[in-house]
């Protein structure tokens, strides 16, 4: 298996782990609209993060073969932003704009973070 494979497990198990958490504390805590809200954005955005893993398979593979990579998943990650504004203006009493859109940005910000950390262990 590829590093960039292992990686993109690894930043998949993360996010799927974080989604877990947020969803027990929406159950657990009196803010349950902040982490519904956070764990609904998550979800998106692992979506966000399968649909960017299969983007640079797909061009890797075509690379190889010589071929045009054509891809339409990047206007499937801005539909999930579009899908997230939706949510808000549909059912605002149940989602925030703003905890929707961390969500949306966890396995970003999970991948950053790591890079960082592993930036800095390696030393």
């Amino acid at each position: 298996m590829s590093s960039f494979q292992e990686m993109y497990k690894r930043y998949f198990m993360l996010s799927v782990a974080v989604v877990f958490i947020y969803a027990v504390c929406a159950a657990l805590t009196s803010h349950s609209l902040f982490f519904l809200s956070l764990a609904t954005g998550s979800l998106l955005g692992l979506f966000n993060l399968w649909s960017m893993y299969r983007d640079t398979q797909a061009a890797t593979d075509f690379e190889r073969s010589n071929k045009v990579a054509f891809a339409l998943r990047m206007p499937a990650r801005i539909a999930s932003g579009i899908v997230i504004a939706m949510l808000f203006l549909q059912f605002p009493e149940y989602f925030g704009i703003v905890p929707l859109a961390v969500g949306l940005m966890t396995p970003y910000l999970i991948i950053l973070f790591s890079l960082v950390f592993f930036a800095f262990s390696s030393d």
